[in-house]
């Protein structure tokens, strides 16, 4: 099997795998599946397929999935270094009797049924839904016991941060994924310590997996009712159980905010004047940072209020006693001031980067974002949040600026009727009066080119040429003027 160890490590460039498959799930040799071409290879029982998935164009991952539900979930890309499921006898998972050990080299964060998780054995989510590269959390049975779910900052470091923990130091030595839908952790002498969820067994035969997605969370997912629903979950709220002792970006990142949804679900945001990173990994300025060296450049600097929103423990400075009028004014003349939190009286200063933001209805305090002036967009991390925060200060602008657009266009076009339509009654004036005025009112008379071409006998006699015309014999009757004196009373 050394050759498909081999081939599985390039997960994502399209080219074709030879091997070998026969009608009971076994691979026989010659056979091949081609990317693009949307040939598989099928487990014996029909439930699972093997092949490559489009996860962008041009890009394929070699993957295996439910191939009988109707969203073919996908599993991941099987790992070479870990016993995968080309290391069964029978070459694919089957409910009845595959199973594996989790390594610590494991890189995609799924586990499924009689699936065993090792002490140092780690699972790492994948940046995104469609990115099943390494992310920032990791799902791991310590050497001392304890399963800990733990979020590592950006760019990754060795020394995560634990958010949660089944605390259960030198007790915990394996985690096991049963049939029955019970994920339970193992004590050394091999006897059942407890379950990782209290939800107990599933009554009947259902496909189930165990997941770390790429927003922190591990969920137990069951599929019925020709859907897959949440059955368990850790942690209950990943806003929160990032504590803030933890000094590093947080759940969503340096610079941002967590936000849990109505269903349960978090997210991310950027405050105003930012912008996201890729993969959860915070947010970026998105306009030139107060100048230490002009102080003239603080007069570029308004505030825009965020409600509900604190990125505690940052602080460097705390003005306690203080109304909200003198918080701004210190925060806008303080060159290092990015954000201040205003709440009870308090002035919390704080400097880039913020960390462990979150957005909170129990927290009645006010974010006084620093931005330069015409930065008053809100940015979000497109995952999953469509409830957008939008701010008073940056309302209200759109909404005055919106109203003003409106008005200078509405006059314009008022401006451009009414002098279209005094034109065009003017001209129509001044050839009614031209039409109209008595020949004796002026000696001067105009006539049109057919006129002066009957006049001349189609230009038929040339008496001379200028600079620029050329002068034509002709002759036409013109009528006798009246007498002046008969227009003056």
């Amino acid at each position: 099997m050394a050759s498909c160890r081999l081939l599985l490590l390039i997960t994502l460039f399209p080219f074709s795998v030879t091997a070998q498959e026969s009608s009971n799930g076994n691979v026989t040799l010659g056979s091949s599946i081609v990317a693009k071409s949307n040939s598989t290879w099928t487990s014996p029982s029909g439930e699972f397929a093997f092949g490559f998935r489009e996860v962008s164009p041009g890009a394929f991952l070699l993957a295996i999935w439910f191939d009988q539900l109707p969203d073919q979930t996908r599993f991941g890309p099987p790992t070479a270094t870990s016993q995968s499921p080309l290391d069964q006898p029978s070459a694919f998972p089957q409910t009845e009797r595959w199973s594996s050990s989790i390594k610590q080299t494991d890189g995609y964060g799924l586990v499924r049924p009689r699936q065993i998780l090792n002490r140092e054995g780690a699972l790492y989510s994948s940046i995104s839904p469609t990115n099943f590269s390494t992310g920032r959390f990791l799902f791991t049975l310590q050497a001392d016991g304890d399963l800990v779910l733990t979020i590592q900052s950006y760019p990754l470091d060795l020394n995560g941060n634990t958010y949660w923990s089944s605390n259960t130091l030198e007790t915990g030595f394996q985690l096991i994924f049963n049939d029955s839908g019970s994920i339970d952790l193992i004590r050394p002498n091999r006897t059942l310590f407890r379950p990782l969820f209290d939800s107990g067994p599933l009554a009947g035969q259902f496909n189930q997996r165990l997941v770390l997605e790429h927003d922190g969370v591990l969920r137990h997912y069951v599929y019925s009712s020709a859907a897959w629903s949440v059955r368990d979950f850790e942690p209950s709220n990943i806003c929160r159980a990032v504590k803030e002792k933890h000094t590093g970006g947080g759940a969503c990142g340096f610079n941002s905010y967590c936000i849990i949804k109505p269903d349960g679900r978090p997210s991310c945001g950027c405050p105003t004047g930012y912008k996201p990173r890729s993969g959860l990994t915070g947010c970026v300025p998105d306009f030139a940072q107060h100048r230490c060296d002009d102080a003239r450049d603080a007069q570029s600097f308004i505030f825009d209020e965020m409600y509900n929103i604190d990125w505690p423990v940052v602080d460097y400075v705390n003005l306690r006693n203080i109304n909200e009028a003198s918080c701004r004014q210190s925060c806008l003349s303080d060159c290092f001031c990015a954000v201040a939190i205003y709440y009870n009286g308090n002035c919390f200063k704080k400097s880039l980067p913020f960390t462990n933001g979150r957005l909170d209805s129990g927290f009645d305090g006010k974010a006084l974002i620093k931005v330069r002036m015409n930065n008053t967009l809100t940015w979000n991390l497109g995952n999953t949040y469509s409830g957008r925060v939008i701010s008073k200060s940056s309302s209200t602008t759109l909404t005055v600026t919106l109203s003003a657009l409106l008005g200078c266009s509405v006059l314009l076009f008022l401006l451009s009727s009414f002098f279209f339509v005094f034109y065009l009654n003017r001209t129509k004036s001044m050839v009614k009066s031209r039409r109209s005025r008595p020949a004796a009112v002026s000696t001067i008379s105009s006539f049109n080119f057919k006129e002066v071409q009957e006049a001349t006998n189609g230009f038929s006699e040339e008496l001379g040429r200028g600079a620029c015309s050329i002068v034509y014999r002709g002759s036409m009757q013109v009528p006798t003027p009246p007498d002046p004196t008969a227009f003056i009373h």
